[in-house]
């Protein structure tokens, strides 16, 4: 018995198309996003999963949900998925970012 794992990230989001640090922001995936879940599903349809996890966060959840949907399946939400907390850079740009201090 073989077993295929598949990882997939979210579908972008408002400030992932500004490349803004996101981290444990739970925002919902944009228009592009949509697109980027549909996709996946249609990619997906072909490996008909088993199984689907993704993490509690929004944009994970909204990502594959067209999947699920389509193979009658309820993902496991696991909040050990739950992308990191990225601290004073949430929401913002590498260039809006204080420069590193040399140690």
């Amino acid at each position: 018995m073989r077993t295929t794992i598949v990882l997939a990230r979210h579908g972008r989001t408002e400030w992932h198309r500004g490349n803004r640090y996101t981290g444990s922001t739970d925002l919902p995936i944009d228009e592009v996003g949509v697109q980027q879940a549909a996709q996946l599903k249609e990619w997906a349809l072909d490996y008909a999963p088993d199984a689907l996890w993704c993490s509690p966060m929004l944009r994970a959840r909204q990502t594959i949900a067209p999947l699920a949907e389509a193979l009658r399946l309820e993902p496991t939400i696991d909040p050990r998925l739950r992308e990191v907390d990225f601290g004073s850079a949430e929401g913002k740009m590498l260039s809006e970012l204080p420069p590193p201090v040399a140690k």
